[in-house]
């Protein structure tokens, strides 16, 4: 059936009207960054799922009383009407109150929404001595064929415990042949996205809405292509809708332009595009929208993407160092994927492009063995960001307090002083200083962010000026050799 959702001013999109696809199918949805890809299928989830609001859209968890989606608007319409959903004080409110019967409308008997993450879960001694081991189903072991074709896969195990979990009630073990067993915690970012999703799938309802973020996140492009290759025959045997978020020139480069939907940011406002054809789609990736220069380089994650790209402009604008270093920089997981991912990429990449990986400065003091070892081995790829974000950030904060204050004063019209001064912030903790770090620098970030638009764009924000505090002589330290 045909519907569509039109948004208005959530997560830093002022409007946004989207056809849902009306037939069956895999859809590749692309955008740049802050398109408002994830907030559309979050928006798509609540579709079926009446918790995807709540989960996707959560109330601040600075203890203030503002409502960041104050002032948002989605709404629905298809066969059976309209209704529109807005936040209340405890929650999201459909109007009419009883107009959320009106989703049964699109026709989709059900959803899923598989984010791509890095979290992973140990299984424990007493997992194994409470939980039983199976071997998988039919259905997962020739959907793993398909997709990875790899024979380590063959000794996959599912052990199922009492206790389960959010969306998945079994862990993903391996047996090596000596009879011991490893668990996911093993296993790439990739290949566990791929995992959970290839489990999810089977136990899809037919005429369910398949929503998939980032699927081809720290896996093989010929993975990407056969994973691609299974979600449309999944499609056409279960009648399902499948949208894909993606980055992935694999993945949209051959792809037929009615399958491709590109969101275009104007301002604040979001354009559709569909049909769209691939070469107007690929405008929109970062690594791949141009020739790659001389430097390609990988780190764990968005903080420390910041990080690396303030401290080479300083660089360059030292000039130390010429602008050949302003290069493309992906985030990756943690720090063991971040340096296989670059490894692997050596052989993709031109031969003109060095690829490199910057991982933070905790996963030397704290690393595994495996890791360290891989980082002797490749020194000339594998390097440390000298610090780790979050904690050094929240350390430049409080040693340059005055300065900090002035800048979130002129720019946020808040005071970081109030906000590092106040009792919420002095009581934030957490096991380990990174995390504790974590915490209190993204409630710092809440806490300046307006009432409206991305914390994103302030969390950036407040990098470059964190970064600007550094030391100059302390950057070049850790950036010159990197690139020398």
């Amino acid at each position: 059936m045909s519907g569509s959702i039109t948004i208005d001013n959530l997560k830093g999109i002022s409007h946004l009207h989207f056809d849902v696809p009306g037939a069956p199918g895999v859809y590749l949805l692309v955008g740049e960054n802050g398109s408002g890809k994830t907030t559309l299928l979050a928006c798509l989830h609540r579709i079926c799922n009446s918790y995807a609001f709540a989960d996707n859209f959560p109330k601040s968890s600075n203890g203030s009383s503002v409502d960041q989606y104050e002032d948002a608007r989605i709404q629905y319409e298809c066969d059976n009407g309209s209704v529109v959903y807005r936040k209340g004080e405890k929650k999201w409110s459909p109007f009419p109150r009883k107009g959320a019967r009106t989703l049964s409308g699109f026709g989709f008997s059900a959803s899923i929404f598989a984010k791509v993450d890095s979290g992973r879960l140990s299984v424990r001694k007493d997992d194994l001595d409470s939980g039983s081991l199976h071997e998988p189903t039919p259905f997962l072991q020739s959907a793993l064929r398909k997709v990875f074709g790899d024979p380590r896969f063959e000794d996959l195990r599912i052990l199922k415990t009492k206790n389960g979990r959010r969306w998945f009630n079994d862990y993903f073990v391996v047996e090596d042949s000596d009879g011991s067993m490893y668990s996911e915690k093993r296993f790439s970012t990739g290949e566990l996205a791929v995992l959970r999703l290839l489990s999810r799938l089977e136990k899809t309802l037919n005429h369910s809405l398949v929503l998939l973020d980032e699927v081809e996140l720290a896996i093989h492009p010929k993975v990407q292509r056969k994973l691609l290759d299974f979600l449309r025959e999944q499609a056409e045997a279960k009648s399902l809708t499948i949208v894909v978020a993606t980055h992935s020139q694999t993945l949209i480069s051959n792809e037929d332009p009615r399958n491709i939907i590109l969101l275009m940011k104007h301002g604040e406002e979001i354009t559709v595009t569909n049909p769209c054809y691939p070469a107007q789609a690929m405008q929109c990736i970062d690594v791949f929208n141009s020739v790659l220069g001389d430097y390609l380089v990988f780190v764990e994650d968005e903080m420390a993407m910041h990080c690396f790209k303030s401290m080479c402009r300083r660089v360059v604008d030292s000039g130390e160092m010429g602008r050949e270093i302003l290069c493309p920089v992906l985030p990756v997981a943690g720090y063991k994927e971040t340096a296989e991912l670059a490894l692997n990429f050596v052989d993709k990449a031109p031969d003109y492009t060095k690829v490199l990986a910057v991982v933070d400065e905790d996963a030397f003091e704290d690393g595994r063995q495996d890791f360290l070892s891989l980082a002797n081995k490749h020194k000339e790829m594998i390097f440390s960001l000298g610090y780790t974000p979050e904690v050094k950030l929240v350390e430049l904060m409080n040693r340059h307090l005055n300065e900090f204050d002035d800048f979130c004063r002129i720019r946020f019209s808040k005071s970081a002083r109030e906000v590092l001064e106040n009792d919420f912030f002095g009581k934030i903790d957490a096991e380990g200083e990174r995390k504790k770090a974590k915490r209190q620098f993204n409630y710092v970030v809440e806490s300046v962010s307006p009432t409206s638009g991305s914390t994103k764009a302030t969390e950036k924000e407040l990098v470059d000026e964190l970064v600007r505090y550094m030391d100059i002589g302390a950057i070049k330290g850790i950036i010159c050799p990197i690139f020398r």
